[in-house]
């Protein structure tokens, strides 16, 4: 029996551009969102003062032309449209998980992750402060959480860990499904 739970997609800064530019120079999960907002506000602060620059530059001689004025204009808007999409505008795709009889299958776009459940030596549900505030303990785990939530379901093996977000309301049946599969393999090969 296979049984299916959805994490939903969401817009969220840490996908953006400037984002995936980090990610791809920094492993370390919090160093990597740190280093993001940093870049990110230092970039919203260095357009923010071109914008006051740009106007002084205007003025510089008197009033400008009406033509320059909507020039000015237009430019500020493509800038702040540039800057929204190339460093605060991101999504996080949704999130498939199908739990079968023997494997965990986290789908998230094209890109898939199998976890056999006779692999699983632990599954519990940690509480997201925990994971947040330990996230040297939690380095290597693959996580897939996209909105914020109480409770996280928590998969151990031998081959690293898996952090899911799905909801609340849902993690009590994805852990039982994970156990009864986890159960159902020992006692296949207790009997072979």
């Amino acid at each position: 029996m296979t049984e299916r739970f959805h994490i939903p997609g969401r817009f969220t800064p840490t996908r953006s551009l400037l984002a995936r530019l980090v990610a791809g120079r920094i492993a370390d999960r919090e160093r990597r969102r740190t280093l993001f907002y940093v870049w990110a506000v230092g970039v919203s602060t260095l357009w923010l003062v071109g914008v006051f620059l740009g106007w002084a530059w205007l003025h510089l001689e008197g009033d400008p032309s009406p033509a320059a004025l909507q020039a000015y204009g237009a430019l500020q808007a493509l800038g702040l449209l540039g800057l929204a999409l190339a460093v605060w505008m991101g999504h996080a795709p949704a999130v498939r998980i199908e739990v079968r009889e023997a494997t965990l299958l986290v789908t998230e776009r094209q890109q898939e992750h199998r976890l056999r459940l006779e692999d699983v030596s632990e599954v519990i549900r940690i509480p997201a402060d925990v994971y947040q505030r330990h996230y040297r303990r939690f380095a290597g785990a693959q996580a897939w959480i996209r909105a914020p939530r109480k409770t996280l379901v928590l998969l151990r093996s031998e081959h690293g860990a898996f952090v899911l977000g799905v909801r609340e309301a849902e993690q009590d049946l994805l852990v039982d499904r994970v156990r009864e599969g986890m159960r159902t393999h020992a006692s296949a090969q207790r009997v072979a």
